[in-house]
């Protein structure tokens, strides 16, 4: 089922889509900083500490990246004339204005994460060796 477009007609228009793309980037990037911060730090032997530092640099810089996204959103807003805005609901959250396969829940790392957590297809393949498929300690 194809989504009908969008149609901008006013200035505020454009705001709200602002704010919701807005919270939408701040509750990914909060998703990904909590799988971070899940990722066991004890009791590892040294393979397993090295695959656990690659997947919390991967889950790292998808965070970093999902800030620049809110920064650019923040700009637009600011560009438009709107104050940026940095709220968002808690967790967990149904889909809302988004597409029903948005379901933002905070999730430690690993099979119970959505999937994806929505980690891009080449990251989940670089991150567990090529195979395109995580692999848990």
């Amino acid at each position: 089922m194809t989504e009908p477009p969008i149609v901008i007609e006013h200035r505020e228009h454009v705001w709200y889509l602002l704010i919701q793309a807005s919270q939408l980037e701040h509750m990914i990037m909060c998703q990904y900083l909590f799988a971070e911060f899940s990722l066991k730090t004890e009791g590892l032997t040294g393979e397993q500490q090295a695959v656990v530092d690659r997947w919390r640099k991967e889950l790292h810089g998808i965070a970093v990246q999902e800030m620049l996204h809110l920064a650019l959103v923040a700009n637009l807003m600011a560009a438009i004339g709107a104050a940026p805005t940095f709220g968002r609901p808690n967790f967990p959250q149904s889909c809302g204005p988004f597409p029903p396969s948005i379901q933002m829940r905070l999730l430690p790392f690993g099979e119970a994460a959505p999937d994806p957590l929505p980690l891009p297809r080449t990251a989940r393949g670089h991150a567990a060796g090529g195979r395109g498929r995580i692999h848990l300690l």
